[in-house]
């Protein structure tokens, strides 16, 4: 088993590392996707999430970034790669993908961490999955910068059963029409209070549809950093830093 996870590991990475240096060889299209991606001082990192996403095999999409007040250079990258900017002063993650969905376009929306990068064809997979009668789907998760982290992600992946609510919330879909059935993000559902927003979402669907609408889209992947494996260990409560209302942020960089 540590062979193939090893050989899946290595194949993650490279299909996720060829999205940052190849223009996609064809192009899909169909109902236009919104992907909202939540900022605060993310330069390092949107660059690489932001060309993952130009360089996406389906074609229709649009950006959203929801800026929560970065005063680095991220705001500028944003808009140089030609993605909206809505401004939320208010450190609450919920409300920054709630505000993203609010100033969105789309049929499908896939909410994005700022330091995840999508392989080229999980958009594709993403809308195909939709399409067939799914109410959310998602990539297999690894980790372009740790290969003990991908491997990690990976066996957690497959082993832990998707009723819950235990998947990457750095990359899922939805259409928008089961995004608002269940109301969006709860914007009372705190990190720091031990309710992961994404986590919390994830099980209403569950609830509402049955386990059987939620899908891992196979072998396709998205990775995200392992900054906060790094700063807190491999078995700490990374969700706990990803927003703090009403105080300043820790940087993870």
């Amino acid at each position: 088993m540590a062979l193939a996870l090893g050989m899946e590991t290595v194949r993650a990475e490279g299909a996720v590392m060829r999205t940052l240096t190849r223009p996609p060889t064809y192009w899909v299209r169909g109902p236009l996707v919104s992907v909202i991606i939540p900022t605060l001082n993310e330069e390092r990192y949107l660059p690489a999430a932001l060309m993952a996403i130009e360089n996406q095999t389906y074609y229709d999409t649009e950006v959203i970034v929801v800026d929560n007040g970065s005063d680095d250079d991220t705001v500028d990258i944003a808009r140089e790669y030609g993605a909206r900017v809505v401004r939320n002063p208010e450190y609450n993650l919920a409300l920054s993908r709630n505000l993203g969905a609010e100033h969105s376009s789309g049929e499908i929306l896939v909410f994005q961490d700022a330091d995840t990068v999508p392989e080229a064809t999980v958009i594709e997979r993403a809308v195909s999955q939709l399409e067939d009668g799914k109410a959310l789907t998602y990539p297999a998760s690894c980790c372009h910068d740790s290969m003990k982290q991908s491997m990690a992600r990976l066996l957690w992946s497959t082993v832990v059963p998707v009723y819950g609510g235990s998947i990457g919330g750095g990359f899922f879909a939805l259409p928008r029409a089961v995004f608002d059935e269940l109301g969006g993000f709860n914007e009372e559902c705190l990190p720091q209070e031990g309710c992961p927003e994404d986590t919390d979402l994830v099980r209403r669907v569950v609830r509402t549809y049955g386990a059987g609408a939620v899908s891992r889209m196979r072998f396709t992947y998205a990775a995200t950093s392992a900054r906060r494996q790094q700063k807190q260990g491999l078995l700490g409560p990374h969700w706990q830093e990803r927003v703090i209302r009403g105080r300043e942020l820790p940087q993870l960089h």
